[in-house]
């Protein structure tokens, strides 16, 4: 027997045996690669939790959990974000085995950004690019409102979507200034300057100037832009700015010169000088400066053909004349205006039902007004 021929085959297969070994020892000697765990939970434990304090972002320990997980659960986030819609909602059994609420694809993606957001204050080049992304899609209205808990960075595109975004988005994003401290005031006039070229008032609970209440300080430029915008033709905004600059001490001077320069420039009777007269005594303007522009005012509206847009400013000139708190205002309303309001309140003087209801809406509020004065004599 040739017993070189029976060696090498011998050899070969020790080789590969050695080789076999060697691999499985290193196998078992490297740590086996395992799901993200924070404070002994797993990652996946936490993303389909039912507590939704697990997902409180104002609580220090709902976001030291998350920072537990570390850059590993990052990619799994992103997958779980993108896979949500696509997958059956996980569910879970109570004690007494029944299931227990599924959650909705929804709710899964919202879960998922949750832990994005809060890993991108420690890994933004990792974080950033999706979120961004997510700013651009239809995931936009939930992803705003963490853009205040990520920050200043994220400044840019707060203003951008407050810029070029729909009403609900700016307003979510208005909100989200606050949080961030010095860069808000950079913010506001983008806001203002938005408000005034393109919002038209269709629902007061989305107006953002009333968000601006608790932004200060407020930078000059927003100032003017509240005082440019009284002069504005939508009266929305018009109001929402008087609003404002009513809130500011140290702007008041300023809006009652725009006001005073509004009721004398403006023909008596117009919707503008009506609008100025109104808002004149709440800027520090005096009563006896107000009475002759009111009582001007109010003669020509009386005097005109009165519709719709007539009698809401003949019941606005009157509340300012009241507020004057002078005899001869009380005297003029009480003379010229309730009388007119009631025969404009009377069906047989007045058939048409929506100038109707409007004149008896008036006269019970000038009436209500004018109760409350009755501390004046009459004249």
């Amino acid at each position: 027997m040739n017993t070189s021929k029976l060696k090498a085959p011998i050899g070969l297969a020790a080789l590969g045996l050695l080789l076999i070994a060697l691999i499985a020892l290193r196998v078992l000697s490297t740590p086996a690669k395992r799901a993200p765990i924070s404070n002994e939970m797993r990652l996946s434990e936490w993303l389909h939790g039912r507590n939704r304090a697990a997902f409180d972002l104002t609580r220090s320990d709902t976001v030291q959990l998350i920072q537990g997980f570390g850059p590993e659960a990052i990619p799994l986030l992103i997958k779980a974000h993108r896979s949500a819609a696509s997958l059956p909602p996980k569910s879970g059994r109570s004690i007494f085995g029944r299931k227990g609420p599924q959650l909705t694809p929804s709710q899964m993606k919202l879960r998922a950004l949750t832990g994005l957001v809060v890993l991108s204050h420690d890994y933004p080049e990792d974080v950033d690019p999706f979120i961004r992304g997510l700013l651009s899609t239809t995931d936009r209205a939930q992803t705003i409102p963490f853009l205040g808990f990520l920050g200043p960075r994220y400044f840019d595109a707060l203003t951008n979507i407050i810029a070029t975004g729909s009403v609900r988005d700016m307003q979510l994003a208005v909100e989200q200034l606050n949080r961030m401290n010095a860069k808000a005031p950079d913010g506001i006039p983008v806001v203002v300057d938005r408000v005034m070229t393109e919002w038209n008032g269709g629902s007061s609970s989305l107006d953002p100037l009333r968000l601006l209440d608790d932004l200060r300080p407020l930078p000059p430029d927003t100032i003017k832009l509240f005082l440019k915008g009284m002069g504005s033709t939508n009266s929305w905004v018009r109001h929402g700015c008087v609003r404002a600059l009513s809130r500011i001490p140290h702007a008041k001077p300023l809006a009652a010169d725009v006001l005073r320069n509004m009721a004398q420039t403006n023909r008596p009777g117009t919707p503008a000088a009506s609008f100025a007269i109104l808002n004149l005594n709440g800027f520090g303007v005096r009563g006896d400066e107000i009475l002759p522009l009111a009582r001007a005012n109010l003669e020509a509206l009386l005097g005109a053909k009165v519709g719709y847009s007539e009698l809401s400013q003949i019941k606005t000139t009157a509340i300012a004349l009241l507020n004057v708190h002078d005899p001869e205002a009380t005297s003029l309303i009480r003379e010229k205006v309730i009388p007119f309001l009631r025969r404009s309140a009377d069906p047989a003087h007045n058939p048409d039902p929506m100038h109707l209801e409007l004149s008896e809406l008036s006269l019970k509020q000038v009436e209500e007004l004018l109760r409350k004065l009755s501390r004046f004599r009459r004249p």
